[in-house]
């Protein structure tokens, strides 16, 4: 469970880097799934 926040920050870090919103929907998807 941890890995998969752990990979959710690493999107949306990689994505603000490139000039993108997507990495922080799926770091929010992950959330709400993870609880």
């Amino acid at each position: 469970m941890e890995k998969l926040c752990i990979i959710s920050i690493n999107i949306r870090l990689g994505d603000e880097k490139n000039g993108k919103n997507d990495g922080s929907t799926w770091a929010i998807t992950g959330r709400l799934y993870l609880g």
